[in-house]
């Protein structure tokens, strides 16, 4: 986690646009994914670039349309 929030804080610094994606969701319940996107929300609530706090799991296919649709929406910006 520190190395995560130093990370944070580079891309903020330089004003870049990330997003946080929570992967293997598949692995706890939904109660637990929920508590810890608003844990994670909670901490880069002040933040100005952050685009989402996206849940994912690979397996489940939590999140994929999501996540796909944030990449086709970027890169039509660019």
């Amino acid at each position: 986690m520190p190395s995560d929030l130093a990370l944070i804080e580079l891309l903020e610094n330089i004003g870049h646009k990330y997003l946080i994606i929570l992967t293997k969701c598949d692995k706890i319940s939904n109660s637990a994914i929920t508590e810890r996107k608003n844990q994670i929300e909670s901490i880069v609530s002040f933040c100005n670039h952050n685009l989402e706090v996206l849940p994912y799991s690979s397996v489940s296919g939590l999140g994929r349309n999501e996540l796909i649709g944030i990449i086709k929406a970027k890169a039509k910006l660019e």
